[in-house]
């Protein structure tokens, strides 16, 4: 007796052919999409949601002498942040006269647009993070992701928006020189 799952997988189809290879098409190398690691920490989940806190580890090492007692750190945590994953779904119905004519490749067409539209939801949903940050996008702390007012566990504050000193120029405008700036300040955010 086969489980739901073995079913699924013995009843692949030329539908799913056709779906597969354009989900998982080779993108040219400077593509990034939703699963590409150097952007996002891409995790397999089987859970509804992912609870975690941000935590304030050690700073730099310090130089101690042979009997010196080694110095330590308080772990700290704080801002609780919670992940819930979400379903998406879109569907195709493809009648069998259509499927049997295939005059003109148009239900491998079809397969195709709805597979590319799955990938561009995924990463649309993905890259949202980027397109809020200065508005929607909330870290843990509460404020938006680029923000001057990021509250540090240890105290105090700091800050990760691009100023007009920053780059040299009073504009806010987005050029080559406050973009690296601003990628700059978000690679070294504490």
């Amino acid at each position: 007796m086969f489980t739901e799952a073995q079913n699924f997988s013995l009843v692949q189809t030329e539908l799913d052919e056709v779906f597969r290879q354009n989900y998982e098409a080779s993108l040219p190398p400077s593509y990034a999409t939703a699963m590409t690691a150097d952007i996002f920490k891409v995790t397999e989940t089987n859970h509804a949601a992912y609870i975690g806190t941000i935590h304030k580890g050690p700073g730099l090492f310090s130089k101690i002498g042979e009997v010196q007692a080694i110095p330590g750190y308080v772990a700290k945590v704080a801002n609780k942040w919670t992940v819930t994953i979400s379903d998406f779904g879109e569907g195709i119905e493809i009648s069998k006269n259509l499927f049997d004519d295939d005059f003109h490749g148009e239900w491998q067409n079809q397969v195709a647009d709805l597979a590319i539209m799955a990938r561009r939801t995924q990463d649309f949903n993905a890259f949202k993070i980027f397109r809020g940050a200065f508005t929607t996008t909330l870290t843990a702390d509460g404020v938006a992701l680029v923000s001057s007012s990021h509250t540090l566990i240890g105290g105090g504050t700091t800050s990760n928006r691009v100023v007009a000193a920053d780059v040299g120029v009073a504009t806010t405008a987005l050029t080559s020189t406050s973009f690296n700036v601003a990628m700059k300040k978000l690679a070294e955010m504490k």
